[in-house]
């Protein structure tokens, strides 16, 4: 009898193998997997005449019976909110000032931005305690070089090695290392090219090689000298080096901008009372909106449709989310206006 095995892979290089059951009265095979996590899965199918499971993608008796089969798994945003990955960290209770969140994927480290102290809060993620602060413009609003005043957005560029933060009320863009030592900055204040009117959020490309800054003012987000105009973006993503995902105030929707064209689609729109802010976008191209007016955060499919509303994190509800991003373990670390960062 035709023996018949299957080998299910990981993105991450994890895999499986099982034994398939021939199918009654039919020549089909059929098996059933488990999803440990989710993610990208490519399952292959082989003849095993020596009834061997294991490696059989490389056994001399093996042989591949079709094309792999690409299988996409996404996560259960609704349940895994329902028990966190991990506690929630609280940066204290000092009033509602923290803006941004990003993670450095090498590092285990967190970074916030604060408004009212104008500073950069760095914070180790396995013990959730904080490391350091930098940036902060002690007791004047100087223009020093790497001194900010009232940070918004915050971004890893993990292919430069640095840390790109908007420092908005001096209309620029501040790079830092990974350790918060000063690089350099680009801007100023103004309305022409390599100028920012309170510039609210960056980002980097995968490739690290474009920058996109969204302007709260002259309502443009650019990529370099690329702009396409939205009438006030508060916060993008750039997503494999091809789109921006930006939210939008006004019209509570999504952007979406292709980086080669400029092309701007507008994808779903969530209803005129809400305030969508923060935004990231998992593995699965699934788009993450903080809602800080309905204290909620909204997963999308890739073409806008909503998929869930989460309100509560285990036991406790989302106050003001305002922004989000992706952990190495691909769990979504969001931050709350008043410094409380909750895991799903």
């Amino acid at each position: 009898m035709l023996k018949v095995c299957g080998k299910i892979t990981h993105a991450s290089g994890q895999s499986s193998s099982v034994e398939m059951q021939k199918l009654d009265h039919s020549p089909g095979f059929r098996c059933s997997f488990v999803p440990p996590f989710p993610g990208k899965y490519s399952a292959k199918l082989f003849h095993c005449p020596n009834g061997i499971v294991e490696d059989v993608d490389v056994g001399i008796d093996s042989k591949q019976l079709c094309p792999a089969i690409q299988l996409d798994v996404s996560r259960n945003y609704s349940s895994d909110a329902r028990n966190p990955s991990q506690p929630m960290i609280r940066l204290g209770d000092n009033g509602f000032k923290y803006w941004g969140i990003t993670v450095n994927h090498y590092a285990d480290r967190f970074y916030v931005t604060d408004r009212e102290e104008s500073d950069v809060i760095v914070i180790d993620s396995t013990t959730s305690k904080i490391i350091k602060r930098f940036g902060g413009r002690q007791s004047s609003h100087g223009f020093h070089d790497g001194q900010l005043y009232r940070p918004s957005g915050i971004s890893v560029d993990h292919v430069n090695n640095r840390l790109l933060v908007c420092d908005k009320d001096h209309h620029r863009i501040c790079m830092y290392s990974m350790d918060g030592l000063f690089v350099s900055s680009f801007g100023t204040k103004g309305y022409g090219p390599g100028e920012f009117t309170y510039p609210w959020d960056v980002d980097a490309s995968s490739d690290g090689k474009m920058i996109a800054v969204s302007d709260s003012i002259y309502m443009a987000e650019f990529v370099y000298n690329l702009p396409s105009y939205i009438k006030r973006p508060s916060s993008n993503f750039m997503a494999a080096g091809r789109y921006i995902f930006a939210t939008d105030f006004n019209t509570s929707s999504i952007m979406r901008i292709e980086v080669a064209s400029g092309e701007l689609k507008t994808m779903g729109r969530q209803g005129s009372k809400c305030r969508l802010q923060g935004v990231t976008v998992d593995e699965m191209e699934n788009i993450l909106t903080c809602d800080s007016r309905h204290d909620c955060l909204r997963v999308s499919s890739e073409d806008g449709t909503l998929l869930h509303t989460l309100r509560h994190v285990g036991k406790n509800r989302l106050g003001v989310p305002v922004d989000a991003c992706i952990t190495r373990d691909g769990h979504v670390a969001t931050l709350t206006l008043k410094g409380e960062i909750y895991f799903i």
